[in-house]
């Protein structure tokens, strides 16, 4: 499982690691665009992954090996230092610095890493880095970080040093990820509760291949179009904080005080808490026959009124239904590319695959992506080596 990574770390740093991490990726099967309205969402941990082996530094430099794109990447964790925004060597000086800004003590590390996680592709490859090398800090360290802790320090690591204004729900969902569960994490409170997925059921992940260009526009957009709702709805309810705490009857009271894209906006998030209660309660249940047409409209409520997909994504979710061994299908992420998840019957999921990427090339000309992920997994393994 590790061994390509101690061989390169021996050669690399001429001494033996101490601890093998892995980390997850995650996939969101419902919840979209709520957690920052303080709503509740439904992701796992997935079998795509970054795997790290490493050990102590004798001073205060971090240094990183990646084998996936051959690179290695440094930073100074002592001083107050500056590096380009997005780059490897801000994760690895966010995440050290966000270590010690959190109280704790660090020197350097020295570590390899691999994965399969695609980048940009909505399954959380940064914040499974992130969440990675804390924990493989902690281990070196014997900082004995908690969960919740790691997810915290992964995201003030991407907030405060990487420039990227990331909510918690990723880091949460790779901290708190366990196999064949599905994670209900409520984004107000921060509580987790689980749910098992049916055995019968294989998690199937469809890459439209296209990065995300307009993500962090159109989501700053949706962000401003909903605050300007929730300041008209505070002149009728003071007392609310956020949409989570807006009822339908509520938002209707309003409605003809709204542009017709605002109020969509507010539908949108009110009927995706709603789905993701129910589908938590379906898999609890084992009663899955519903499923289908809940992940149905959360993404017609994705295209339609919060206005995120786009062609490909639209196009994998409505072949995916024509499939026999098929259950669910919905856009995950941000949107605007990336992926759309679909619930797979056991069996069928190899013929599904075959089936998306030949529909997907007639249709556009090009090649989708499939990651047959079957189960969730636990989201955070460390063994000492």
């Amino acid at each position: 499982m590790h061994s390509t990574l101690i061989r390169k770390y021996k050669e690399i740093f001429s001494k033996e690691p101490q601890f093998f991490v892995s980390s997850s990726g995650r996939v969101n099967l419902i919840g979209e665009h709520v957690d920052y309205h303080d709503g509740i969402v439904l992701p796992c941990a997935i079998s795509l992954k970054n795997n790290f082996v490493g050990g102590p530094s004798e001073d205060y430099e971090a240094i990183g090996i990646n084998i996936s794109n051959r690179s290695e990447f440094r930073a100074d964790i002592k001083g107050l230092n500056i590096y380009e925004k997005g780059s490897s060597s801000s994760y690895l000086y966010g995440v050290c610095r966000s270590v010690i800004d959190a109280g704790h003590f660090i020197k350097g590390i020295n570590f390899v890493v691999d994965g399969d996680l695609p980048i940009g592709s909505g399954l959380s490859s940064s914040a499974s880095f992130c969440c990675g090398l804390i924990e493989l800090l902690s281990q070196i360290y014997k900082l004995n970080l908690g969960k919740m802790e790691i997810a915290k320090i992964a995201r003030m690591a991407e907030n405060n040093y990487v420039g990227v204004p990331c909510g918690i729900m990723d880091q949460m969902a790779i901290a708190f990820g366990k196999e064949k569960k599905l994670v209900k994490i409520d984004c107000r409170d921060l509580s987790v509760n689980y749910c098992s997925m049916p055995n019968n059921i294989s998690i199937v992940i469809v890459n439209t291949m296209l990065k995300r260009q307009l993500a962090k526009s159109e989501y700053e957009n949706r962000q401003r179009e909903c605050s300007l709702l929730l300041s008209i709805l505070r002149r009728y309810y003071p007392y609310i904080k956020s949409l989570r705490d807006v009822n339908s009857n509520m938002l209707n009271t309003i409605k003809n005080e709204v542009d017709e894209i605002i109020f969509k906006r507010g539908k949108y998030v009110l009927d995706e808490i709603q789905r993701v209660e129910a589908v938590f309660e379906m898999m609890n249940s084992n009663n899955i026959k519903d499923i289908g047409k809940i992940f149905y409209e959360g993404h017609i409520g994705l295209r339609d009124e919060y206005e995120v997909s786009c062609d490909e994504l639209d196009f994998i979710v409505e072949e995916t239904y024509k499939f026999e061994g098929a259950i669910a299908a919905r856009m995950t992420g941000a949107g605007f590319g990336g992926c759309a998840v679909t619930l797979i019957r056991n069996g069928f999921e190899e013929n599904f695959s075959n089936y998306i990427r030949s529909r997907y090339m007639s249709a556009f000309k090009r090649d989708c992506d499939v990651y047959i992920i079957g189960q969730p997994v636990d989201g955070l393994i460390s063994i000492r080596l």
